[in-house]
């Protein structure tokens, strides 16, 4: 049974779930939902671990914070449907370069 880390201040959908099951058959999931920086980002994956599946709504740099730590990564593709934005699909993000600017 594969192990989901749904990290983000929003709850799951029904739809998110049909979506993680389609990708993963039987999972469950452990829920996290709170405000979130490096430190605690951190202080989750040595809690839960690397060998779970982090699906995610954060910002760029938490993400690559995950991946730094050699997490996979996914998030959730999502469409305009009437107003509403809801999970349409599943991706895994494998790599992410930033570069500061100014």
């Amino acid at each position: 049974m594969k192990e989901v880390i749904w990290i983000s201040r929003h709850r799951l959908l029904v739809e998110n779930h049909l979506i993680l099951r389609n990708a993963f058959g039987e999972y469950c999931v452990v829920e996290v939902n709170e405000r979130m920086d490096a430190n605690r980002l951190k202080e989750i994956v040595e809690e839960l671990g690397r060998d779970r599946v982090y699906v995610v709504v954060l910002p760029t740099h938490l993400i690559k914070v995950l991946l730094d730590l050699g997490v996979e990564v996914y998030r959730f593709i999502t469409k305009d449907v009437e107003g509403r934005n809801l999970p349409v699909g599943l991706e895994r993000i494998v790599d992410l370069e930033i570069e500061r600017v100014v």
